[in-house]
């Protein structure tokens, strides 16, 4: 069993914004495996599927190493079986990186979660989000995708899925072979 965590802010104002690409992909993957959210016993909701488990921190991104430990605590989760979902600035739109450890980069939430479980040793699958010229950082990231970015986002998804089925069988150099993709340009 994979336990799946998609970052992002809580609310319905924040749902479409770029900052929660982590849990447009759980969306899609809860859709796609037919399974819904409940409340769990902490400050998230969680989907049962076939195969995994997906939870949403319903807190703002910056506390979402809370949530984590929760999460990693109640349902006694090894890091080597927790994935946590976010967006990135730093990577084009649609391009997706999958790692087993590292450092935040310039994410808030990220940093949260590495500092609450007091280790960098955490896999992440990182979404592209880009940058625009522009616009300022933190007002990019709370801005909303435009319907073709979504579509772009969403060509990808399938193969994270898949990549993912591989991981949660062992299968660690196959999954980061199919889930890490080349520049998507739109």
């Amino acid at each position: 069993m994979l336990y799946i965590v998609g970052l992002g802010n809580y609310g319905e104002m924040y749902k479409k914004n770029r900052h929660n690409a982590g849990w447009i992909f759980l969306d899609y993957l809860s859709k796609k495996l037919n399974c819904s959210y409940k409340k769990g016993k902490g400050d998230y909701a969680y989907a049962e599927c076939k195969d995994f488990m997906l939870f949403k921190p319903l807190t703002l991104m910056n506390l979402s190493g809370i949530v984590i430990k929760q999460i990693v605590k109640h349902y006694r989760v090894s890091l080597s079986q927790l994935i946590v979902v976010y967006d990135d600035a730093d990577l084009e739109l649609g391009v997706i990186k999958f790692k087993l450890r590292g450092s935040a980069g310039s994410h808030n939430g990220m940093k949260s979660v590495i500092y609450y479980l007091e280790s960098e040793d955490i896999p992440r699958i990182r979404i592209g989000i880009g940058r625009h010229p522009n616009i300022p950082l933190k007002e990019w990231v709370l801005s909303d995708f435009a319907d073709e970015e979504i579509n772009v986002l969403y060509d990808k998804f399938d193969k994270v899925y898949n990549g993912l089925l591989f991981y949660s069988q062992g299968e660690i150099e196959k999954a980061m072979q199919i889930i890490n993709t080349k520049e998507v340009k739109i």
